[in-house]
Order: C-alpha cells, then structure tokens, then sequence
C-alpha cells in the first residue's frame, strides 16, 4: 500500500499593497471605490453647508447681542 503524502500548497507571490488595490479597484472592487468617492464628496458638501450655517448663527448671534445690548442702554434710559 502507499502513503498518501499530502500536497504542499505554494502561497502566492506577494505583491505591492498599492498595486493589489489598483487591481482591486479595476475589478470586483470598482463599485466600492465609486461609492467611496460619492460619500467623499458627500461629507466635503456636508462640511461646506455647516461651515455656512455656523457662519449664517454667528453673524445672527452677533445681531442678537449688538440689540440686546441697545435694549438695555434703552431700559437704563427710562430708569433715569
């Protein structure tokens, strides 16, 4: 009877990181890569829209204490 002497498995041949991501991307991997680079963008116009909106609160904010601050000279005027 013979053994049966089980079969070495080669591994594959490294490659470089940047390349295996290249073909990836080419690859099974295009969807991924367009869907990553939508919410990319996304976020950048996200961060652009609280950007104007933190803006638009703070010029708001500056006019609500610019009055408050007249209302009160205001209301020492009449206490005198």
């Amino acid at each position: 009877m013979k053994e049966q002497v089980p079969e070495v498995k080669t591994k594959r041949v490294p490659i470089d990181k940047q390349l295996a991501y290249l073909e990836f991307k080419s690859g099974k991997g295009a969807k991924i890569e367009e869907s990553i680079i939508l919410s990319r963008q996304d976020m950048k116009d996200k961060r652009e829209d609280v950007r104007t909106l933190t803006q638009n609160i703070n010029t708001t904010k500056h006019d609500i204490d610019r009055l408050q601050i007249k209302l009160d000279k205001k209301e020492e005027e009449r206490k005198l």
